[in-house]
Order: structure tokens, then C-alpha cells, then sequence
């Protein structure tokens, strides 16, 4: 009973650190430094990658949304893509890590 109630007690510690942690944080003075020089260092303003990602599309389902036979949503693309990779990477994210992720979102059938 002892490991039920300290398993217990871990487990209800963990949840409110895990909420202290979820509220996002400014990026620090070093972070915003090391990310200027990656930025800096690589071609992000050549969207060469993402037209060799597009090659050979044929089609792409609009809005990514797909239901359960209930009608619940199970999976949506659209916040990631409009929210989440959307724009420039923040301060407290690499900027070739950002631009990975906006490639990852292209999707479809490709021939």
C-alpha cells in the first residue's frame, strides 16, 4: 500500500510540475545569440527545398481533417500548419529545426 500512495504522490508532483513547466519562457540571452548565428550562417531565404518537396504533386487533400466514424476529430493538420511552423522560427527555437518541421507539413500524393 506503502508504493501505491508514494506512486501516487509522484505521480500528482510530476502534474503540477508539468503545468509550472507547459507556460512558455522568453528564449535567454545566450539562446537568441546561438540561434542569430545559425541563422545567419544558413540560406533560409532560398526556397529551393520546398519547391523540391512540392515536385511531383499531384493533389492534396484541403483541410487535412480526418473523423472517426462518429464524426470526432481524431487528427487535424491545420493547427500545425497555421499556428505551429507558421512564419519565421521564435527566439527559443533553431531556425533550421523550424524550417524542417515547415517541410515536414508538405503533404499529398506525389507521382
Amino acid at each position: 500500500m506503502k508504493t501505491v500512495a508514494a506512486v501516487a504522490l509522484m505521480l500528482v508532483a510530476s502534474a503540477g510540475w508539468a503545468r509550472d513547466e507547459a507556460a512558455p519562457k522568453p528564449a535567454t540571452a545566450p539562446t537568441v545569440a546561438a540561434q542569430a548565428k545559425v541563422r545567419a550562417a544558413l540560406p533560409l531565404d532560398d526556397r529551393g527545398a520546398f519547391a523540391a518537396a512540392m515536385r511531383g504533386r499531384i493533389a492534396a487533400p484541403e483541410p487535412v481533417t480526418i473523423r472517426d466514424a462518429a464524426g470526432r476529430i481524431v487528427w487535424d493538420l491545420e493547427p500545425w500548419r497555421t499556428a505551429f511552423a507558421a512564419g519565421e522560427a521564435p527566439p527559443t527555437v533553431n531556425p533550421s529545426l523550424w524550417r524542417q518541421a515547415q517541410l515536414h507539413l508538405i503533404h499529398g500524393l506525389f507521382e
